[in-house]
């Protein structure tokens, strides 16, 4: 009979069918745990970088706040925090101990050589007594003002 071999066909059919839905139920499973691996993935990614974000950022803030101050200080010396700060950032450097100890063996060297040559009462020791101070401040100012660049720009790579 033909009803058998149909039969076996419409069987064959069905389970063929059923195979398939259960194939295609487990590949998308499948998918849905590979994309959910991959969103946890990346999610543990995103707070692994900011977590080692946070102890860059620790630990550079003190090289971040000493360039503010230095910024700060270098501003105070060239009079664009106004001229009492301006005022101050001399004051502060006529009154520092390598001020001076500079200006007090220049001074002494001075009228050391002077005494050793007979020029101590000379109008060119005077002028040179008259020009060592500023000459003295200009110079620790200078360097002060690139010791200042220097930590600020260290601020800022940090």
């Amino acid at each position: 009979m033909t009803f058998g071999k149909t039969g076996n066909g419409v069987f064959g059919m069905f389970w063929g069918f059923l195979a398939s839905l259960a194939g295609a139920a487990i590949q998308a499973n499948a998918t849905r745990q590979a994309a959910n691996a991959q969103v946890s993935a990346s999610q543990k990614s995103v707070g692994e970088m900011r977590r080692e974000f946070g102890i860059y950022r620790h630990m550079s803030q003190p090289f971040v706040n000493t360039g503010r101050q230095a910024l700060w200080q270098q501003k105070d010396f060239l009079g664009l925090n106004g001229n009492a700060a301006q005022q101050a950032q001399m004051n502060n450097l006529m009154q520092s101990p390598e001020y001076q100890t500079n200006v007090q063996q220049s001074e002494n060297a001075l009228l050391a050589n002077a005494s050793a040559t007979g020029g101590l009462r000379g109008g060119n020791t005077e002028n040179s007594l008259a020009k060592i101070r500023p000459q003295i401040l200009s110079g620790l100012e200078q360097q002060r003002l690139g010791n200042l660049a220097n930590l600020s720009s260290m601020g800022q790579s940090a």
